[in-house]
C-alpha cells in the first residue's frame, strides 16, 4: 500500500492523467480491502470463542 501511495504522489505531482489516477484507485482499494480483512482477522483471533 505505501508503493501505491507514493506512486499516486508521484504521478500527482507531475501531471498525472486520469487512466493513471484509477489505476492508482484500483490498488488503494485492494490494498484496503486486504489490510481490512488482515485486522478483521487480528480482531476476530482476540476474541473469545462464544461457545
Amino acid at each position: 500500500m505505501i508503493k501505491a501511495l507514493s506512486d499516486y504522489l508521484s504521478r500527482m505531482f507531475s501531471g498525472s492523467t486520469d487512466s493513471s489516477l484509477a489505476e492508482w484507485e484500483a490498488t488503494y482499494a485492494e490494498d484496503l480491502a486486504y489490510l481490512n480483512a488482515l485486522s478483521r482477522r487480528e480482531t476476530d483471533a482476540d476474541k473469545p470463542d462464544a461457545a
